[in-house]
């Protein structure tokens, strides 16, 4: 039964409705990968698909050739452009020049080593500052106490003493301490001023150091407060993991770019770092496998589902390439001021400004920039870099983001160390710069860029001029 005026139809509509197929899906997919990402999947696709092959002679320079060259007479007459012949137009840096050297750090037991050689040291002794050294962490810090280490090297406890202190006296200071508290007192010369307060500082008082409370240790030691707040500041400028900055097995991820921007003549060019977009194939014997002919149908359905999965990588790997390119060469292109005078030379861009230009969806461009970097003469930037937003001016033209970032940077690295730059402040100075801001969005700013605000930078410059 239905309720008294209620009626009931069926109703038939013609739709149309866009959907994602799964290749389609799988070349998206691609595109957001960076190339070290994209590596590892290709290197998982090798070892899961015979059918596929990568050929490791093709490199860098076979890579793709300089496309669309950006003039110098192309961009606008209203900048001051470095001259052609300029350093860093002639030398653009190579990515080997800007990652960093493993080998120009010597790990930190190698570099206590090559010390204690220096020492002609006894032999016993050099042995056995040899395995005090293996027993520090990768902080710098022995945790074992001299009878442990006697034992352990069947070395005298006496020795173990000695060798203990040649180690502490090495580089870097503070090396083969037992807690925080000595590792402190091993970087403050016993020379200094405030030696004896060091010393009752980090043997009973480190909680009070954390908590910042020079009341509490002052009244206890029967100091003035402003001697303790010295002393807190010294500390604080002392490095509490020595060893931490050359540790051992350490992993260092390098930034690879997915498009490297050079000078060559009169014009940028663009290139892609991608090895991979010529170097990887489908073996020719399977390519030239006639699966029509009889074999046993398993092999058949297994060999026809791993070419279908590989033409479709390769059609991928193909899309992503000349996708990363175009829209490589239109951000250049468009922001190729930045290439000549710095952040100045930036303009307000939208992708989806950039999308419209390269006649592809917007959500291509967000894909194509996620976690991607640019290797550009001026440092390796990531693509968002290369996206600042638009702010007014009073003149009623346009500046960046970017740009006001770099102001602030440079206010306060000029301000008065005793008298920091408050964000009102800043914010007064940019408008009579002629830019329109507002100090909520000077303190945005300013924190994007990992600055402290002005009450704790006055307290930082104190803390390090404190001798």
């Amino acid at each position: 039964m239905t309720r008294q005026g209620q009626n009931f139809f069926v109703e038939q509509r013609q739709e149309l409705n866009q959907s994602l197929t799964a290749t389609q899906i799988h070349s998206l997919n691609l595109l957001a990968m960076p190339i070290q990402a994209l590596e590892s999947y290709i290197d998982e696709c090798l070892l899961n698909n015979p059918l596929l092959e990568m050929d490791d002679q093709i490199g860098l320079d076979s890579a793709g050739e300089p496309v669309a060259p950006v003039l110098m007479d192309d961009i606008e007459d209203n900048h001051t452009w470095v001259g052609e012949n300029s350093t860093f137009m002639e030398e653009p840096f190579s990515l080997s020049e800007r990652a960093p050297d493993p080998a120009t750090e010597l790990p930190l037991r190698t570099l206590l080593t090559l010390q204690s050689g220096l020492l002609h040291l006894p032999a016993t002794m050099e042995r056995a500052v040899k395995c005090i050294i293996s027993a520090l962490d990768d902080d710098g810090y022995l945790r074992m106490d001299d009878e442990e280490l006697s034992v352990a090297f069947s070395i005298p406890i006496e020795k173990v003493a000695q060798a203990v202190q040649v180690v502490q006296n090495m580089e870097p200071r503070g090396i083969a301490a037992r807690s925080l508290g000595e590792c402190l007192r091993l970087q403050t010369p016993k020379q200094h001023p405030y030696y004896p307060t060091v010393v009752a500082i980090t043997q009973q008082y480190l909680p009070d150091l954390a908590r910042n409370n020079p009341q509490s240790v002052a009244k206890a030691l029967h100091l003035p407060v402003k001697e303790i707040q010295r002393v807190f500041g010294y500390l604080r400028n002392l490095d509490p993991y020595p060893g931490g900055t050359m540790e051992q097995n350490k992993i260092t991820n390098y930034i690879v770019p997915d498009v490297l921007v050079k000078f060559s003549g009169r014009a940028w060019h663009v290139h892609l770092n991608d090895q991979i977009y010529k170097g990887l194939s489908i073996n020719p014997y399977y390519a030239s496998l006639d699966l029509s002919q009889e074999m046993d149908k398993s092999t058949q359905q297994y060999l026809r589902q791993r070419m279908n999965e590989a033409n479709d990588l390769l059609r991928a790997v193909h899309r992503r390439h000349n996708t990363l390119l175009k829209l490589a060469v239109l951000l250049i292109r468009y922001q190729s001021g930045f290439l000549h005078v710095g952040t100045p030379g930036l303009k307000p861009l939208t992708m989806a400004a950039l999308a419209e230009q390269a006649g592809v969806h917007p959500s291509t461009v967000t894909r194509a920039a996620a976690g991607k970097y640019i290797q550009t003469p001026r440092g390796i930037y990531t693509w968002n870099f290369f996206f600042p937003q638009a702010l007014s001016t009073i003149h009623g033209k346009e500046t960046t983001d970017a740009y006001v970032r770099m102001r602030i940077g440079q206010m306060i690295a000029e301000e008065d160390p005793d008298q920091p730059l408050s964000d009102q402040t800043l914010a007064e100075k940019l408008q009579q710069e002629g830019i329109c801001i507002a100090r909520r969005t000077v303190a945005k700013y300013r924190t994007d860029c990992s600055i402290l605000p002005s009450n704790l930078r006055r307290y930082w410059n104190k803390s390090k001029n404190i001798k």
